[in-house]
């Protein structure tokens, strides 16, 4: 049976351990967020770089950076499509949704589906579908 080399569990705890600073250097030095346009979109300061590498890495997951290769392993490089797919959407994203709800100061479609149709019911009723379908999804895997 492998275990872990000593080097692997000082790469774990370095990981972690500037992660935790960048956190409370964040907190303490800047200030913390205060409001969701801070927290969510960094007070809309933020130059693109930044943006689009926090949008990877958010929809990136262990699951899909380990089991990826060994999905191409096993059925091909068919797998690589769904990559091409999720860059045509950002790109799609980018032309359609970002014009519309970027000069709207919201931060979600759902916030915009409460302010296009005046109802607070419309906002929940989106929220709970989309929390429908997350469930869903991950209980067809």
């Amino acid at each position: 049976m492998n275990y872990l080399h000593w080097l692997d569990y000082v790469v774990m705890a370095a990981l972690m351990v500037v992660s935790l600073g960048i956190g409370i250097f964040f907190a303490v030095y800047k200030g913390g967020q205060r409001t969701k346009e801070e927290y969510l979109l960094g007070n809309r300061q933020m130059s693109m770089i930044p943006v689009c590498l926090s949008m990877f890495i958010t929809y990136q997951s262990a699951i899909a950076l380990l089991g990826g290769p060994a999905d191409v392993f096993n059925t091909g490089t068919m797998y690589l499509f769904l990559g091409g797919g999720v860059a045509l959407s950002y790109i799609v994203g980018l032309f359609t949704a970002v014009p519309l709800l970027y000069p709207l100061k919201i931060t979600s479609v759902n916030e915009y589906l409460q302010l296009r149709f005046d109802s607070k019911f419309v906002r929940l009723f989106a929220t709970s579908v989309c929390i429908f379908r997350t469930i869903s999804l991950k209980e067809s895997r």
